[in-house]
């Protein structure tokens, strides 16, 4: 379901929140270096990136240059390993 809202761009994050004119701080809510959005969540934010590389480490899933992989957080059937 989350996987589903990410690919569509339908999480509540702060971007959207704003585009609604909600009077907010609309930088993110981890790292609160820039907007919050989809692409920054997921791919931009030093505190998701650490926390998912920890998690992937203790997992022992590592890949070569050190980033890891949105797909490596899903298993085949979909089920959510973190």
């Amino acid at each position: 379901m989350i996987t589903r809202m990410a690919i569509l761009n339908r999480l509540q994050t702060k971007s959207i929140l704003l585009s609604f004119d909600m009077q907010l701080n609309g930088n993110c809510g981890l790292c609160g270096a820039t907007l919050e959005d989809r692409d920054h969540l997921f791919f931009g934010c030093r505190f998701f990136r650490n926390v998912c590389g920890s998690v992937l480490q203790l997992c022992g899933w590592v890949d070569g240059i050190g980033v890891f992989s949105i797909g490596l957080l899903l298993s085949f059937d979909g089920q959510y390993i973190c």
